[in-house]
């Protein structure tokens, strides 16, 4: 399914599995379901919806996860390294920072 060198969690693979079956392979089809499911997360969070926060900030992972599949990358390893990267960044600056 994936490239080589690609190590995908047992999570992430039920992931793709089930969106492979159900939706279009395709960027911008995946950026629009994102989209829906953010706009359903701001609006529980603004609700102040404990269980539906939690089962929309889901759907918005399973989204996240299948875009980085359709780009032969898993999302855990994408976050662990942007972490890594944050660290470090903050280590050679000194301090803490609250940016992307």
């Amino acid at each position: 399914i994936f490239s080589k060198g690609v190590n995908m969690t047992s999570l992430e693979v039920k992931i793709y599995d089930f969106c492979n079956e159900r939706y279009p392979r395709d960027l911008p089809g995946r950026l629009r379901k994102l989209g829906e499911e953010f706009g359903e997360l701001a609006e529980a969070i603004a609700r102040g919806q404990r269980k539906e926060i939690i089962e929309e900030a889901g759907d918005c992972g399973i989204i996240l996860s299948d875009i980085c599949a359709l780009m032969d990358a898993s999302l855990v390893a994408a976050m662990d390294t942007k972490l890594w990267l944050k660290r470090s960044l903050e280590e050679r600056e000194g301090g803490n920072h609250e940016t992307s």
